[in-house]
């Protein structure tokens, strides 16, 4: 218990920060790797500066492969669709693509990788957010889900990504 009507997994923050999303990170990570990345890195604090003002980004996954960067932004939320997911996920693609345009002049990748189911299996294997993945493929961000989550798929998907 760790307040009124409040449980956690742990009170421990860095393994608490873990089990909420950084072992994501630490996966796509190993994905790049496994795709073929030269160089990769994970949970990336970059600093930058626009005249007086300094700001920061937490990059989940930064990699290079030859002279073209990619940016992979890993979330995990609920499974199953609820109210508000597709405003997260829309701002989630927007934060891939922003990536991609301030750190890179829209000349790298964005990658979106989200625990979120896309798949309706039981109405014929239709998409769930069809409105989201066109604006995805406006923006040229690839976009991994729930059914991309086993190894052999995330590493395609990441693959793919850098054609």
């Amino acid at each position: 218990r760790s307040g009124v009507d409040t449980w956690s997994l742990t009170e421990e923050i860095e393994t608490r920060s873990y089990l909420s999303g950084g072992w994501l990170e630490e996966y796509a990570f190993l994905a790049h790797e496994a795709a073929g990345a030269d160089e990769v890195y994970f949970g990336q604090e970059i600093e930058w500066r626009v005249g007086d003002v300094i700001g920061k980004n937490e990059i989940d996954v930064i990699a290079r492969r030859g002279s073209t960067l990619s940016f992979t932004s890993c979330k995990t939320i609920q499974a199953v669709k609820t109210q508000g997911h597709m405003a997260q996920l829309r701002g989630f693609i927007t934060e891939a693509d922003y990536w991609n345009i301030h750190f890179a002049e829209d000349q790298g990748r964005a990658l979106l990788i989200v625990t979120a189911d896309f798949i309706n299996e039981l109405c014929g294997n239709r998409h769930r957010y069809p409105q989201l993945m066109a604006r995805a493929s406006i923006l040229n961000v690839t976009v991994a889900g729930f059914e991309n989550l086993s190894w052999q798929s995330l590493t395609e998907v990441i693959k793919a990504h850098w054609q």
